[in-house]
């Protein structure tokens, strides 16, 4: 991987996609390893061993962490964590610039779209021992990485899903009941009707109706439908279950981009890039007013949930379309030990901290993440205990968010594909034709994307 990030950092960054102590007796192999980044091993007696953990996000998120790192040095007073706190569009050019210079730190963070790119050039430690020891507890198959030649980084230590949220007092207002329920899901059909319903001009109309001003709408019906998703939904998908096939030139697939454009472009129930740009919000976009639906990661409840106990949102929880089989995408950054790291045992009692359950609880019950731990899907009393951290855990979410993702959930391609920004970027750039409404899914795909992802899938050996 050396000759790869030495590369990276010349260039300037690497691409970036859209998550009991082990002291020796689980049989884990520690292998020493170089200089790394933690602080200076304790010696004397009392004197506790520095390790450094890396990762991303905002001002939120980063309390997150710290209140589990202090939870962590409590119950291992031998152990003190140094944070080393990296914002998310910088953090893969960081640790590639750090991995140059062997200064990596001890553990941390993941970003999903790099992770199997880096344990395939054995720059982790291989866990596979605290899985099939049980010291890890089985995740969920749909947030689990592809086996590696130089062995396994597991599962990721949480789990995000997309979720349907939506306004519900406009909603309600506009006539429109959102199902929370698989089995009461819209057709593609009704979906589009619904949206209609929901969207409306600076002057009162409907995309229906004479007069519609396309170039002036007040509020859209949805926003933000991943393209991705609604493909696996029809039958297809960008590349098949193991990412050994490209199917993204599969009728079933380009029938389903079509469709996202054409809310866009057609039926104008959804802005164009351009005009979502000029919406704002982020992944928070139900807050600007102008959106009545949007797909977005489950873990932006921890920002709703402020306005939802403020009275300012009444915060619904949906199902989308159904088209053949209903399906969401999962994704969920791993944690790792780096294996340049001096104090690998240590790393791995804090790497087993967060693969408890128990120890983010706090952080799940806040919104911020889901678990990734299969028995919390499962398990009645795990589930209610999941849904005792606030009234925001209705039975909408029960149905719409949990029961969705034990059941309809598919991990996201960067779970097989060590090549995944590469042929993502490939795919998404030139997709922006599409959204704009320039070409048309077919022509795009077939003439523009297909030949040059082709090659690369060759060259990577898929």
């Amino acid at each position: 991987i050396m000759k790869k990030i030495t590369a990276a950092v010349c260039c300037g960054a690497l691409a970036l996609s859209v998550f009991a102590g082990c002291n020796g007796s689980g049989g884990i192999t520690v292998n020493q390893g170089g200089s790394g980044a933690s602080g200076e091993q304790g010696g004397a007696a009392g004197e506790a061993t520095e390790i450094t953990f890396c990762n991303w996000g905002d001002s939120e998120e980063k309390k997150v962490f710290e209140s589990v790192f202090k939870a962590f040095e409590e119950e291992n007073k031998d152990i003190k964590v140094n944070y080393l706190f990296i914002p998310q569009g910088e953090y893969m050019t960081k640790l590639s610039a750090m991995a140059a210079t062997n200064s990596l730190p001890d553990a941390g963070q993941m970003l999903e779209a790099n992770a199997l790119d880096w344990a395939e050039d054995d720059m982790f430690v291989d866990v596979s021992q605290l899985y099939e020891s049980g010291e890890i507890t089985k995740r969920l198959d749909s947030v689990t990485f592809d086996e590696t030649k130089s062995g396994s980084l597991g599962s990721s230590f949480i789990t995000e899903c997309y979720v349907l949220f939506y306004d519900k007092d406009y909603c309600d207002s506009m006539g429109v009941q959102v199902p929370a329920k698989v089995e009461d899901a819209w057709s593609w059909d009704e979906f589009v009707e619904a949206c209609k319903k929901l969207t409306v001009d600076v002057n009162g109309n409907h995309p229906d109706d004479p007069g519609f001003d396309a170039a002036n709408v007040k509020v859209y019906g949805i926003s933000d439908m991943p393209a991705e998703m609604l493909a696996i939904n029809n039958g297809g998908g960008y590349f098949n279950e193991d990412c050994t096939e490209i199917w993204l030139d599969k009728p079933e697939t380009i029938e389903a981009i079509q469709m996202v454009s054409d809310l866009m472009n057609v039926h104008h129930v959804a802005p164009t890039p351009a005009s979502r740009g000029a919406i704002g919000g982020g992944n928070n976009v139900l807050l600007t007013g102008k959106v009545a639906m949007s797909y977005a990661g489950q873990f932006n409840l921890l920002w709703y949930k402020q306005y939802i106990e403020s009275g300012v949102l009444n915060l619904g929880f949906g199902v989308g379309p159904v088209l053949k089989e209903y399906s969401v995408l999962t994704s969920g950054p791993s944690v790792v030990v780096f294996k340049s790291s001096q104090h690998q045992e240590e790393a791995l009692r804090l790497l087993e901290y967060f693969y408890d359950t128990e120890n983010l609880m706090p952080a799940i019950q806040s919104g911020l993440w889901m678990p990734s731990e299969e028995s919390y899907f499962t398990d009645e009393a795990k589930i209610q205990e999941w849904m005792s951290g606030g009234d925001y855990y209705n039975d909408d979410y029960r149905t719409a968010v949990i029961d969705v993702c034990h059941n309809n959930a598919v991990g996201n391609n960067f779970y097989h594909m060590s090549n995944y920004s590469t042929a993502y970027d490939l795919i998404n750039t030139p997709l922006d034709q599409v959204w704009s409404g320039k070409k048309s899914a077919e022509e795009v795909i077939k003439n523009e994307i297909m030949p040059n992802l082709t090659k690369e899938m060759d060259r990577a050996g898929k």
